[in-house]
């Protein structure tokens, strides 16, 4: 269960179990940052009535952003299936802005839908592929502008996944691949 109430938050993912009301100030070595947010869940896979601001730096040991970042939802959520390289998301009534940049990449958007969707194919971390890929395509009863760059790590193998995204009016896609990766890892050696 979560708690009502306002209560320290340290955790950079912004999960809560259950109602929740938090404002904090995050200071530690991979965050310095203001949080604030209420709602009824939130968690890393999705949100149902929940609203969320966060400013300054956030992350982990192995990725960070600095920027500010904000959303609100009825009901969003996400799967994704890394053994079938396969995912979908959507969500209803729900809107977000950010503007951030860290040593994975950088965003600035913003969007408001009624509803939307998307589907993700392909992904990292499979040791057989020279050049894993993934391609994300979506659509929206809503609006969106904005682009994202991509050049992390995720599958932590020392190949960059290189890409760019981009939310033009109801279309959102995103493609990055560890080909440029390799080709970025050659050129740099």
């Amino acid at each position: 269960m979560g708690s009502i109430g306002w209560r320290p938050d340290r955790n950079p993912d912004r999960s809560a179990a259950g109602p929740y009301l938090h404002g904090s100030v995050n200071s530690d070595a991979n965050n310095a940052n203001v949080q604030v947010g209420l709602g009824m869940l939130q968690g890393e896979n999705g949100g149902v009535l929940s609203a969320n601001a966060q400013a300054g730096m956030w992350g982990n040991d192995k990725n960070w952003r600095v920027g500010a970042r904000a959303d609100a939802q009825m009901a969003r959520g996400q799967a994704f299936s890394q053994d079938w390289g396969v995912g979908v998301d959507g969500g209803v009534f729900d809107a977000d802005a950010e503007a951030s940049f860290g040593n994975d990449g950088m965003t600035v958007g913003a969007g408001a839908n009624i509803m939307h969707g998307a589907v993700t194919m392909g992904g990292f971390n499979r040791e057989d592929s020279w050049a894993d890929s993934q391609l994300r395509l979506g659509a929206s009863l809503g609006v969106g502008y904005g682009g994202r760059a991509h050049w992390a790590d995720s599958d932590g193998d020392g190949v960059r996944e290189i890409g760019l995204g981009v939310d033009f009016g109801p279309f959102s896609g995103d493609f990055k691949t560890e080909a440029l990766g390799h080709a970025w890892n050659w050129l740099t050696s």
